[in-house]
């Protein structure tokens, strides 16, 4: 749908962008771990190496995109009616249930909860008379990201929503009333990220990665906080001719670290899962 040329431009940022799903990790580096050559008994148990890029959590840790087929999550023309002046309404984002009472598309649009933004397309149709609409993450106090529109004209823009408690988004309208419509193609995952030691637990990480125990010499376990069946993991070693390999069987990581000849041996070793 086009602007009119009365409204050249539209724009919605969500409040919050910026921060909780969008921060860039801090570059400070935790205390480096013992030197593989610090005595006998460090040098009996090979611990690779690790630089300060694998000691650092990636760029963006808490927002990996995933692209999803265009979905209708809310239509008030079809659901609910127009948005008064002054009002507010939660509209889900995650799940399967409590889309048709609000014009999306019954089962919902494939969002995890676990999700902490939505790229939308956002459209405001049959206004009454030239408003605003206000989108922020339900439970957050407002603040600016705001819609534009004009009376009798529909007006589309993109944006990235940030998603509030219960896995919705709250959206106020300023004059109006106007019906708003919510096109959802993609949303922001937690990376799983870490960096696991060689006698067990994370060095450093994401959130989403729980716990690594050691099960017998080079053999890991890592629990994530979430059903890992359909995902990918990547285990490496930095920085040396050591390798890692790895697979996923409900909630966990199951890995191994192996000398240059494959015998099974205990290392430093990184952890990266694609969903």
């Amino acid at each position: 749908m086009r602007l009119s040329k009365k409204f050249t431009v539209a724009t919605l940022i969500a409040l919050g962008a910026a921060g909780g799903g969008f921060g860039v990790a801090s570059a400070v580096s935790p205390t480096p771990p013992p030197s593989p050559n610090a005595g006998a008994a460090t040098a009996a148990m090979p611990r690779g190496t690790l630089s300060a890029s694998a000691v650092i959590a990636p760029n963006n840790p808490m927002s990996l995109y995933v692209p999803l087929k265009n979905c209708r999550a809310v239509a008030t023309a079809t659901a609910g009616g127009k948005i008064p002046n002054g009002a507010t309404r939660d509209f889900q984002m995650t799940g399967t249930t409590g889309f048709t009472t609000q014009g999306g598309t019954s089962g919902g649009c494939g969002i995890p909860a676990y999700a902490t933004a939505v790229s939308a397309r956002v459209t405001s149709t049959a206004s009454d008379a030239n408003g605003a609409f206000i989108a922020y993450p339900t439970g957050t106090p407002v603040g600016q990201g705001t819609l534009y529109y004009a009376k009798g004209v529909n007006v589309t823009t993109g944006s990235n929503l940030q998603i509030g408690t219960a896995g919705k988004v709250t959206v106020k309208n300023v004059q109006g009333p106007s019906h708003l419509a919510i096109d959802v193609n993609g949303y922001y995952s937690p990376q799983i990220h870490a960096v696991l030691s060689y006698n067990g637990g994370v060095y450093t990480g994401s959130p989403l990665v729980l716990s690594s125990t050691r099960l017998s010499t080079g053999s890991y376990r890592v629990q994530i906080d979430r059903d890992l069946n359909g995902c990918t993991p990547t285990a490496s070693i930095n920085g040396s001719s050591y390798f890692a390999s790895a697979y996923v069987s409900g909630g966990y990581v199951y890995a191994g670290t192996y000398a240059p000849n494959g015998t099974p041996t205990d290392l430093y070793w990184t952890l990266d899962v694609s969903c």
